[in-house]
């Protein structure tokens, strides 16, 4: 199976001639999948996931990543989409294979996960049936960010029909940009103005967060040589240090605090950290088969990871950590099988992976 520029399995129905499966890539999608359902699994507040304590070892296992991982997801996207960026009078065909890609799965999954959160015992925040109308036009859980990265898609046609983002100067432009449009647009998680309610409206704010992450990615893979440059390295370098040492140090004086990853440590931190993991990632097998499959692992891990701890809390299994551990293996292996079921299956790897 062929890789997508969502960072996932599966081909546009555009550009040049599919490519063997990069093992370093996957290795990264490995890696971010990875510390996701881990995230996820530990939950973060007391009422979700493992309900674990502000301030635990659990929940500063969450807080560590959280600069991270969605933002080297969305890197990995940028480069990938660089591999096969949308041709000349090609923008419906592009934006036709990525809503398949994306929105198929979306209604499918976050349907069916509404619906399940609703009737099984134990789920986390159950919303009114009345209310399930929003999902589909607002963010709904982590399934935000399909919506968030289809927005990006079709911006694309516009950003490469202009070829702003095939000089290293005007690329370079386009990153500070999209940075400071977040930093000026996207408020810390919890504000409420004018126009965040417009920003919710098909999860536009993670659109302009994840932006940058996508712009840095598609540098990564067509500025490589310059990127390597000992100079930009050594600032990129300093700058993850200094947002590693503030990070610690927030959560040391403030464990309850929400970090903000549309701010500018989240941002600088995020962009400097996942551009070096990106520019000299390495491939490592084991993360590698994980990340294989790491879109289906994103779609369908809740049900995994979620569905382990109603069974073994009911076992009597009350330990944190082996929760963890059992609900994240099954948050990993669950999708995969899942996968490997319903591939034969067109009428099911369709609306569920968004596969042809």
């Amino acid at each position: 199976m062929a890789e997508s520029s969502d960072g996932a399995q599966a081909s546009d129905d555009d550009g040049p001639p599919r490519r063997p499966r990069d093992l370093s890539i996957d290795t990264l999608r490995g890696l971010a999948v990875l510390l996701m359902v881990t995230a996820h699994t530990i939950g973060d507040a007391p009422t979700r996931g493992l309900r674990v304590t502000p301030g635990s070892v659990y929940d500063y296992i969450y807080e560590l990543t959280f600069y991270l991982r969605l933002p080297l997801f969305t890197v990995i996207s940028g480069y990938v989409y660089a591999m096969r960026p949308v041709r000349p009078g090609r923008a419906w065909s592009f934006w036709r294979g990525k809503a398949r890609r994306l929105l198929w799965p979306y209604l499918t999954v976050a349907s069916l996960y509404f619906v399940i959160q609703k009737i099984v015992p134990g789920a986390n925040e159950a919303r009114p049936w009345s209310a399930m109308w929003e999902i589909y036009v607002f963010g709904y859980d982590h399934f935000w960010y399909l919506q968030a990265l289809f927005v990006i898609f079709l911006l694309l046609p516009v950003l490469d029909g202009t070829r702003l983002l095939y000089k290293f100067e005007t690329w370079a432009a386009a990153v500070l940009a999209a940075t400071l449009l977040t930093l000026l647009t996207v408020g810390p998680e919890g504000t409420r103005t004018a126009l965040s309610d417009v920003l919710a409206y098909f999860s536009l704010w993670g659109t302009l967060r994840l932006l940058p992450f996508f712009i840095v990615g598609i540098g990564v893979n067509r500025f490589g040589d310059r990127l390597r440059a000992r100079w930009l390295v050594a600032v990129a370098a300093v700058i993850g240090v200094v947002g590693f040492i503030a990070q610690q140090r927030s959560f040391l004086t403030d464990p309850t605090a929400t970090p903000d990853a549309a701010g500018l440590l989240g941002l600088s931190y995020g962009l400097a950290t996942t551009g070096l993991l990106m520019t000299f990632r390495r491939a490592w097998k084991p993360l590698a088969v994980i990340g294989h499959y790491s879109f289906a692992i994103y779609l369908l891990h809740v049900f995994g990871t979620a569905g382990c701890r109603v069974i073994v809390t009911r076992l009597g299994v009350d330990d944190t950590a082996t929760l963890l551990v059992l609900c994240v293996a099954c948050g990993v292996a669950g999708p995969i099988v899942a996968q490997l079921i319903v591939s034969p299956f067109k009428w099911l790897r369709l609306p569920l992976l968004g596969i042809k």
